[in-house]
């Protein structure tokens, strides 16, 4: 039984039509975060894609890619008008109903289907006030065979707009009335190794909740070749506990060749609070973890193929004093992931600048 439900407010951009996005899996949606004020500046070089490693068939990667994509991106420029006489358009992100704006942050997640490839745009409100809105994650995905570059008029093309009302767990979505909306979406890649950045601008969207207006900012959406950049890894041998290999050298630890968290299945990054939220087409993490026993299951952590700290997958039965920062199975709600400090005295890994640099950069950090 869940303890909490979390709505999401769903706008579908279709650029290529996509005939059957509704038979998607259902998964954990999970309703989190990125930087409200980003950088458009492109991350560093991706990581060599040959170096990703495979993933087991319950892992979030699907197994829909294209062996062979060119890389280069089509242009299909649209002459649109991205006049915004209230200036609602500018500045950091923002939600605002019926009239009442306020700043919220937004995160990405690309994705690949069986039908098409896009991306989403996810507006985090989890920490409003209490109104029709609040606890609520707009997602805006723009999808086709390959994503164009372009500006496209939202208005003129009204049959590319749906909302949905959204539950995390399950995952179920409600299809919703929008009228009169207007505005724009603008994509900028240059190549599908690097980054996509993808501004929106909706306005005046007539919704059940009352008149609904976003704007994105510059949002970084990371390719699929970054998927390695960030990693949580379990150790080789299953039989080692967190307790057994508290004190090994990092460098010393054998890792499963396979990754049970990649950056695709990563929906954004609360630093501050750190939480990460899960990307709700990844299915459960939780189910990709035999079951960890009193002492923990050991992981490493990985950012750009280095590795950064050892933690442990426990439960709230457990009652061993970890001195490693620790996930707890049980604590997995709503497709939000909690990373908590060791229990005992010990230096805190988790706020690794290195870290910061690949959830910044792909578009998964959150700043409230």
């Amino acid at each position: 039984m869940r303890r909490t439900t979390t709505a999401a407010l769903l706008l579908l951009l279709t650029l290529l039509a996509c005939t059957d996005h509704a038979t998607q899996e259902e998964a954990d949606l999970t309703s989190l975060d990125s930087v409200s004020d980003r950088d458009s500046t492109p991350g560093p070089t991706a990581p060599d894609a040959s170096t990703t490693p495979d993933l087991t068939a319950d892992d979030a990667t699907p197994d829909t890619i294209p062996d062979t994509l060119p890389d280069t991106v089509p242009d299909l420029i649209v002459d649109v008008d991205t006049t915004d006489p209230d200036g609602f358009c500018q500045g950091a992100s923002k939600l605002a109903l019926n009239g009442t704006s306020v700043p919220v942050p937004v995160t990405s997640t690309k994705l690949i289907m069986d039908c098409c490839e896009g991306f989403s745009l996810h507006f985090h409100t989890e920490a409003l006030p209490s109104t029709p809105m609040a606890n609520v994650v707009t997602l805006v995905r723009a999808m086709g065979a390959q994503v164009p570059n372009g500006t496209f008029d939202l208005q003129a093309l009204p049959e590319l707009l749906e909302i949905s009302r959204c539950t995390v767990d399950p995952f179920v979505c409600e299809l919703l009335p929008m009228d009169n909306a207007s505005g724009w979406l603008r994509i900028e890649n240059t190549a599908y190794s690097e980054p996509t950045f993808a501004t929106l601008c909706l306005l005046g969207a007539q919704t059940s909740a009352g008149t609904l207006s976003l704007y994105s900012g510059v949002v970084p959406v990371a390719p699929y070749d970054w998927d390695s950049r960030f990693e949580i890894h379990l150790l080789a041998d299953p039989a080692l506990t967190a307790l057994d290999v508290q004190s090994t050298p990092l460098a010393e630890l054998v890792l499963n060749e396979f990754a049970v968290l990649s950056l695709m299945g990563v929906d954004s990054y609360d630093e501050a609070n750190q939480i990460v939220g899960l990307d709700g087409w990844s299915g459960s993490l939780a189910s990709r973890i035999p079951a960890p026993g009193v002492f923990g299951r050991p992981f490493v952590l990985l950012a750009d193929g280095q590795r950064i700290y050892l933690g442990a997958f426990m439960t709230a039965s457990s009652s061993w004093a970890a001195s490693v920062p620790t996930i707890f199975l049980d604590a997995i709600v709503d497709g939000r992931m909690p990373i908590v400090a060791a229990r005992v005295g010990a230096a805190d890994p988790r706020f690794d600048v290195r870290i910061h640099a690949v959830m910044a950069e792909a578009g998964k950090l959150v700043v409230w």
